[in-house]
This record gives C-alpha cells, sequence and structure tokens, in this order.
C-alpha cells in the first residue's frame, strides 16, 4: 500500500510505510505542526493530542456505535464538527486545536464496547441465518477486543486483561489477585488507552499520535506502536516526538526533523541516513547548543568537569576515545547539521604531538594533562581545596607534590614502554608501504630514546601530569588531605557546581583546550 500525507510547504507527499515520524526539540512548534495537519482533512484524520487525562469510570457507559463514535470524534452527538472536541472559545470563536486537554477515555472505551456488541450482534445473525438455511455456522472472527488483547499481551505478558460487563480489569497470570482498570498505572493505562483509540478510528484513516512515548518506559515504547501499526496497516500513522530513541528504533518510517516554527511557517527537513547513529543524529538535530563529544559514560568525570566548565555547550559522552573522534568527524561531515559546530575533547594519554597535531585540524583536542583525573592533582585545584578545609600553610601540597613525584620515578619505566608502543602504533598506522613500516619498526630503539628523554626531564609536577597515567593518583591525593577513595573528587566536583565555579574554572582554564580553540 502506500499513503499520502500533507505538510505546510504545500506539497502532498507518497509513502510506503504506514508510519510518519515527525521529530524536533521543545517550541519548535511539533504540536502546531500536528493540529495543522488534522485542520486540513478534518475527515479522514484523527489526532491524538499530547494532552491527555487517562482516568475513566469504574463502569464505561454503554451506548451506541453512532452515539459513542461522534462522541469521540466530535465531542457531541448533534453536529459533525471538532469543535466541541477542540475546546471551542464562544468569545473567541476559534477552538484550541493545540492546547485542548483530552479527557476522552470514557469514550475510547465506549466506543471499544459499542463495536464489539455490533460485531457480536453480526455474528450471531450470521449463525442464525446459517442455522435457518441448514447450513455450517461461519466460523468465529477475531474482533476489536480480540485485537486489543493481542497487543495488550504482547506488550504486558505479565498482566491479564478483562474486558467484561462495561468494565476493565486487569489480573496476575495465575492468580486470583485483580484490580479496576482506574486502579492501573499510568503505563498500562496509556498503553490500553492508545490501543483502543487506535482501534476504535475507521478503516483508512491517518492517525496522528502527539508524543506517543508519553508514560511509556522504552522497554516498550516501540513494541507498542509496531504491534499497533501491524494490527492497522491500512492506516497511516504520523508521530510527533521529540524522543530521539524512539525515533531511532522505529525502524520503516519516512522521518522529518521539524527545525523550527516562527508563528507562521514551519522549518523542516527529510532525515536521511548518517555515519552517526541515529539516535544520536536525531538527539543532535534537536539541540540547539554547540557540542562538544568527550570520552566516558554520562556520569563520569569528563562529562561532570565539561559540564560546569563548558556549560552552554551540549557535552555528549561517547565512551572511548576513538568513539569521540569517529562521532566528531562525522558530525562535522554530517551535511544535515551544517549549521551546528562540534569539538572533540579526549585525554592526552601516551598520544604522540604528531597525533595531537593532526587531531587538532578536525577540532578534536587534548588535554594538557594525561587523563582527565590529573585535572584533579593540579597545584591551582590543590591550593583551592588546601584552603576550602581551613590549612594555612602549603605543608600538605608540598607532601602531595613529593607524593607524585615518588609514584613517577616507581613507575616511570613501565609509562616510557606504554608510551613507546603507543608512538610505533601511530607511525604504523600512517606506513604507505612496506618500507616504510621496516623503517619504523627498525626505529623502536631510537623512538624509545626520545620518549625516555621526555619522561626523564620531567622533573616538576606539572610537566609530569602531562605524561604520567595513573588514574588511581586522584584518591591517593585525597587521603593527604584525609578523604577516603573517591571523596577528594566528589569534593571538587561539588564545589565547582556551587560556590567555588568561577574559582575552579579559572584553575583548569591552563590545562583544557584554550579560548582560541574551544570558546567558552
Amino acid at each position: 500500500m502506500s499513503f499520502e500525507y500533507k505538510l505546510p510547504d504545500g506539497k502532498t507527499y507518497t509513502t510506503q510505510n504506514n508510519s510518519v515520524i515527525i521529530v524536533g526539540a521543545n517550541g519548535s512548534g511539533k504540536s502546531r505542526l500536528g493540529a495543522w495537519i488534522e485542520e486540513q482533512n478534518m475527515k479522514n484524520v484523527h489526532r491524538i493530542s499530547g494532552q491527555r487525562i487517562l482516568n475513566f469510570n469504574e463502569y464505561i457507559p454503554l451506548k451506541s456505535e453512532t452515539q459513542a463514535s461522534k462522541e469521540l470524534w466530535y465531542g457531541e452527538t448533534d453536529r459533525e464538527t471538532k469543535f466541541s472536541r477542540w475546546g471551542y472559545n464562544n468569545h473567541t470563536g476559534r477552538c484550541n486545536y493545540t492546547t485542548t486537554v483530552l479527557h476522552d477515555a470514557d469514550q475510547v472505551f465506549s466506543l471499544l464496547f459499542a463495536k464489539k456488541a455490533v460485531q457480536d450482534s453480526e455474528f450471531r445473525e450470521q449463525c442464525k441465518q446459517a442455522e435457518k438455511n441448514n447450513i455450517e455456522h461461519p466460523r468465529v472472527q477475531t474482533d476489536i477486543v480480540d485485537n486489543l488483547l493481542y497487543v495488550w499481551n504482547n506488550v504486558f505478558p505479565h498482566r491479564k486483561l478483562i474486558l467484561k460487563d462495561s468494565q476493565i480489569h486487569a489480573q496476575v497470570p495465575n492468580s486470583e489477585e485483580k484490580y479496576i482498570g482506574i486502579e492501573m498505572s499510568d503505563g498500562e493505562k496509556a498503553t490500553l488507552y492508545l490501543i483502543a483509540q487506535c482501534l476504535v478510528v475507521p478503516d483508512g484513516k491517518t492517525i496522528v499520535v502527539d508524543e506517543p512515548e508519553l508514560h511509556l518506559h522504552r522497554s516498550i515504547m516501540n513494541k507498542l506502536w509496531d504491534e499497533i501499526e501491524k494490527i492497522r496497516s491500512e492506516c497511516l500513522f504520523i508521530y510527533i516526538t521529540h524522543d530521539a530513541n524512539f525515533v531511532a528504533n522505529h525502524r520503516n518510517s519516512d522521518k522529518i526533523w521539524l527545525k523550527g516554527f516562527d508563528g507562521k511557517n514551519w522549518k523542516f527537513e527529510f532525515i536521511k541516513d548518517s555515519e552517526l547513529p541515529q539516535n544520536l543524529l536525531i538527539d543532535l538535530l534537536g539541540n540547539r547548543q554547540k557540542v562538544i563529544f568527550v570520552e566516558g559514560a554520562p556520569e563520569s568525570y569528563d562529562t561532570e568537569i565539561y559540564s560546569q566548565f563548558y556549560d552552554k555547550y551540549y557535552i555528549v559522552p561517547c565512551g572511548s576515545c576513538s568513539k569521540v573522534i569517529e562521532r566528531t568527524k562525522a558530525m562535522r561531515a554530517e551535511r544535515q547539521l551544517h549549521d551546528k559546530e562540534c569539538f572533540g575533547i579526549i585525554d592526552r594519554d601516551f598520544r604522540p604531538d604528531t597525533e595531537i597535531d593532526a587531531l587538532e585540524q578536525d577540532k578534536i583536542f587534548a588535554l594538557q594533562v594525561a587523563e582527565v583525573e590529573n585535572l584533579f592533582c593540579v597545584k591551582e585545584i590543590l591550593e583551592i581545596v588546601n584552603s576550602q578545609i581551613g590549612h594555612t600553610n602549603d605543608e600538605k601540597i608540598t607532601d602531595i607534590k613529593n607524593h607524585i613525584q615518588q609514584k613517577f620515578n616507581e613507575e616511570k619505566d613501565g609509562q616510557i614502554n606504554q608510551a613507546t608502543l603507543s608512538e610505533i602504533k601511530h607511525r604504523i598506522i600512517g606506513c604507505k608501504n612496506k618500507t616504510d613500516l621496516i623503517n619504523t619498526i627498525n626505529d623502536y630503539d631510537t623512538i624509545q630514546a626520545e620518549i625516555k628523554n621526555k619522561f626523564d626531564t620531567a622533573t616538576n609536577v606539572d610537566v609530569i601530569l602531562k605524561v604520567f597515567n595513573r588514574k588511581k593518583l586522584a584518591d591517593e591525593i585525597g587521603t593527604k588531605f584525609g578523604f577516603q577513595t573517591k571523596e577528594y573528587k566528589e569534593l571538587v566536583l561539588r564545589l565547582f557546581k556551587g560556590e567555588k565555579n568561577r574559582e575552579i574554572k579559572e584553575a583548569l582554564k591552563p590545562y583544557l583546550p584554550d579560548n582560541t580553540k574551544i570558546p567558552y
């Protein structure tokens, strides 16, 4: 099948998929666009608002299918317009298509029960007619409640749903424990409501769903909509969302990035394939800030420090340094993100200066210390902490510097070997032929001698911290101040987030990419 939908550029688009996803940041006009799509074709488009109340009565009002349909589609039974559904204002003469909060769960379930009753009645009439003609009874067909239960059981196999005698109950399988629908969790109510809404829509309609992720856990979100789309394969679903994971995991959809709305016009473009992971691409498309890719996880020291220092940037933790490099290059090459500036920050580790210089061409910058943990060890931070905990002299700082020097001397030979291997690896990657490779390997002793000289001349703490890779160093320093394990680093981060923000920011400036590289 093919489906058509209109967008505000005046064009009608055709898709072979039965879903379209429109994604944008908060304030980009998503909900207004959903309302606009419905307004263009009120008879064939049904919109499920993101502003919805999921409460319903213990006993669902039983009505005729015609009455229940009109109350759900139009908000009233005596005329076929959507004025009442979307809050017609007698003073302004307008409908509040975007801001009206839907409280239509009772109407949805009334129509579900009404359609079930009609289907049962039709089947009974077919059976009576078969008996009258002395022929075999027709087989029982899947009805609307069967479809609802099928989707529900795929999403919530640990909860049995019972629809009977105008009531909705949920039950724990293999248990007598049962509770009424109004006592369901928000996630259960949202799932039930959304399935029912989509099943009662007439065949071939377009269903606009604003915030399809609302109240749903990520583990069930995409599965729910996949199952609904299968059941209603003749309908077109248009999702309006800001959830990057929903977009990335919902395959076989037209995907549109809503860039903005000026009050009259929307600016949008279709999302194309990218070297970036799609959930990251969507996240970046919806972000209005400049981007810095960093090492570590969301809760890592990298993320915590850079989020405070570069507070006007969107910090994206990537895990490994290779991912930082890969994603910074990919974003800079991504035409869909050409108007968004990005940078990368990585640990210096054992990287040779030639590699660091090459990475800077792609706006990927190394710290002026070997690794991010060393930032907790620089003299400026030591001085701030020393003063904060009430010391009036530099005795502790001197003790810490001596400790760093001692550990460096003890581990220097191993560090030199690791740095040499890193340099050899970097040179091998740059080899263009067999001769280059042989020459590089033969240069091992020369390379190691150069690196040994670099480490031997590291005689003060500032230079040592630039080449010394020892993640436990900051914890060891903390014990000198009387802290246990991670307490020292946690104190520095608390101060950075609070009263000492400006002071710590100034202290870290010499060790982070300078203002000409990443403006702060």
